[in-house]
């Protein structure tokens, strides 16, 4: 109910501060079933953004630091964020956005692990596509186009699903890192 609750006022400001703010791509995001969804990050603000404006509700990965403080803890599980250790393998983390993507739901990640201060995209942690791939959910990559300035537009680019694998496909090392890049680059087509 807080995630609801949260999503419509949320959607009214970002209309009041960014007016001319648009969506593409709504139709991309499956009406059931599991996917990760798969964007940039150069704000904070980008999973709020994301989070409110899509169809169904998203559970985020969230730096482990956001749970340190009973405040913030309190307000990024209500909005079904999940904790993860930044920088290495949180096996504990993915085994929860497994159960969540066997159960059906969406989860969002930003597979450079942090914000870029440029904007620019930055080399991609491998989490996503193992995910995706364990999971047999499809990858929604995301671009989030703009600069967050107050009463100027911003733009979210949702695109196309798809499969990494065919059904039963083995992936392992230097293949799981090519199908990484190639997440990372549709997000930098929608960017453009």
């Amino acid at each position: 109910m807080f995630y609801k609750i949260i999503s419509i006022l949320s959607r009214g400001i970002f209309r009041v501060i960014y007016p001319g703010s648009r969506i593409e791509g709504l139709e991309n995001i499956p009406v059931q079933g599991s996917a990760v969804v798969c964007s940039n990050h150069k704000h904070w603000l980008d999973p709020v953004m994301i989070g409110v404006n899509l169809p169904r509700d998203v559970n985020y990965m969230a730096k482990e630091e956001l749970f340190e403080n009973p405040v913030s803890e309190w307000v990024v599980r209500h909005l079904r964020a999940f904790p993860v250790k930044r920088h290495t393998v949180d096996r504990k983390a993915l085994k929860h956005a497994l159960g969540l993507l066997a159960d059906g739901e969406l989860i969002g990640i930003f597979p450079e692990g942090t914000r870029s201060k440029t904007g620019e995209l930055q080399e991609a942690y491998g989490g996503v596509a193992w995910l995706a791939i364990k999971s047999a959910s499809p990858v929604i990559p995301v671009g989030v186009v703009g600069s967050y300035r107050l009463f100027k537009p911003m733009v979210i680019r949702i695109g196309e699903p798809r499969m990494l694998t065919k059904e039963n496909e083995s992936v392992k090392g230097k293949d799981m890192e090519i199908l990484t890049k190639s997440i990372m680059q549709d997000i930098e087509e929608l960017l453009r």
